[in-house]
């Protein structure tokens, strides 16, 4: 985990993918690694969490249990309309992939982040 970069979970590819992505810059909040891509729609938010696991989810809204590929997950609904989904890569270490909707849209931010964490899955390491 830690050499992953989060701003590589997403090939340029990948992120035509999932929209019109204008621009990826790597953040560092409080020891957790991330990358916010961000277009006009959306920002896909995928960041390392190399001491907490899926378990250690702090929830502030609806979670529900997801298989991403091979992986255990959850997805959270928050309370302010973003979606996150939580990808265990062992017990202690996850990778989450959250969306932020600039309309609001609570749907579609699950539904991109779900897609996002479908393309982010096959790069994390295997535990």
């Amino acid at each position: 985990m830690a050499t992953l970069d989060p701003c590589k979970l997403l090939s340029p590819s990948e992120q035509q993918q999932l929209g019109q992505i204008s621009s990826a810059n790597g953040t560092n909040l409080a020891g957790v690694r991330g990358c916010d891509f961000t277009s006009t729609d959306f920002i896909v938010s995928p960041a390392i969490l190399e001491k907490k696991g899926v378990a250690d989810l702090v929830v502030t809204g609806t979670v529900s249990d997801i298989q991403v590929g091979s992986r255990s997950a959850r997805e959270m609904r928050g309370d302010t309309g973003g979606c996150l989904v939580a990808i265990g890569v062992a017990a202690k270490s996850r990778v989450d992939v959250a969306v932020i909707d600039s309309r609001g849209n609570q749907d579609n931010a699950c539904a991109l982040a779900e897609k996002a964490a479908k393309l982010v899955e096959p790069k994390l390491p295997k535990s």
